[in-house]
């Protein structure tokens, strides 16, 4: 099977991305490859009735996953990544446009409170009431069910941006 892994805006190849497997049943490591100049990792030994679990890193990325069921009429997945998805907080108050409705991880002061959910970029950016170095943080949609663990500290967030 080959797994092609592609800039999720471009389309162009991302070479040098390190594909895990694992087996969906198991849990465990099955197979990892780097794909190649065009983006293609080929894995031979995937058979053709069982479902995984890809993982996929690019270099200074952390790892995405998704499941993938292989079937002998379905020989080739493509995988769409975006190239910059880990970004500095300063370049989303700095310059929101390009990130509006993407997938994006920020490091940032997090604080939660009503009416004052928002990342700052500093601890003292928030003592100071500098609103202006932060964006608001929307937590209604959230995977995460515990944020009040959260209430005050630097969190590493990952979600979707939106600029409006």
């Amino acid at each position: 099977m080959e797994i092609v892994v592609v800039d999720q805006e471009t389309k162009d190849p991302l070479p040098e991305t390190q594909i895990l497997i694992r087996k969906e049943s198991t849990g465990r490591p099955f197979q990892t490859e780097l794909t190649d100049s065009s983006g293609i990792a080929i894995f031979e030994k995937l058979s053709s009735d069982a479902s995984y679990y890809f993982e996929a890193q690019l270099p200074g990325h952390l790892w995405r996953g998704k499941t993938l069921t292989c079937a002998p009429t379905n020989p080739r997945f493509t995988i769409e990544l975006p190239k910059e998805w880990k970004i500095s907080l300063i370049k989303i108050i700095t310059d929101p446009q390009p990130w509006h409705n993407r997938r994006v991880q920020i490091i940032g002061f997090l604080n939660l409170q009503f009416e004052g959910n928002a990342l700052y970029l500093h601890k003292e950016d928030w003592e100071h009431s500098l609103a202006h170095n932060a964006i608001w943080i929307d937590t209604r949609n959230s995977e995460c069910t515990n944020w009040k663990a959260l209430k005050r500290g630097y969190v590493l967030l990952e979600g979707t941006f939106d600029a409006y």
